[in-house]
């Protein structure tokens, strides 16, 4: 069972998320795109990163804060500063390459682009071939965990990096 917010599970607090899906659906794996970023990147042994992300920059900090906290050294935060959803959801591909190029630290690992509500299927191969490192998504992180969660043997199939990684109970968020 997945929660669909990077930001909003680093505001609500994880803790909060899993005791509200769990007593809806006891006994059923949750995924947060904050946990499973942090997983992601630490599959990729990146310990130094750089985050892009819609929000404002407050809401940047606490996703900021939440994977110094497990460990990661921050290189860079960059954000749009936008306001909702609604203008969040309207980035084009285009504009998130190119934000993605000028958020990249040269001594980050990798890059992480923060938002659920972020149109990232289809660019994460050519970031990664741009950039020179592994991106790890909300949403490609999401459906990794879960998907390793669901026990699907097979993840060759998901785009980037990522999805080259075995999921392992040794990764924890």
């Amino acid at each position: 069972m997945a929660f669909s917010c990077t930001s909003g599970t680093a505001a609500i607090g994880i803790e909060r998320v899993h005791e509200a899906l769990s007593a809806a659906q006891p006994g059923i794996p949750v995924v947060t795109p904050i946990e499973a970023a942090a997983k992601g990147l630490k599959a990729l042994e990146a310990r130094r990163i750089s985050i892009l992300a819609p929000y404002h920059q407050e809401a940047a900090d606490l996703v900021a804060d939440h994977l110094v906290a497990k460990g990661f050294a921050l290189d860079r935060c960059s954000t749009f500063d936008l306001d909702g959803d609604q203008q969040m959801n309207r980035l084009s591909p285009a504009s998130l390459k190119a934000a993605a190029r000028d958020a990249i630290h040269p001594q980050s690992d990798a890059l992480f682009i923060s938002c659920t509500g972020l149109r990232t299927a289809g660019i994460v191969g050519e970031l990664e071939a741009a950039l020179g490192v592994p991106v790890v998504t909300s949403n490609q992180a999401t459906a990794w965990d879960a998907l390793s969660n669901a026990r699907v043997g097979n993840l060759s199939r998901g785009e980037g990096r990522l999805f080259g990684q075995a999921h392992s109970a040794k990764v924890s968020g």
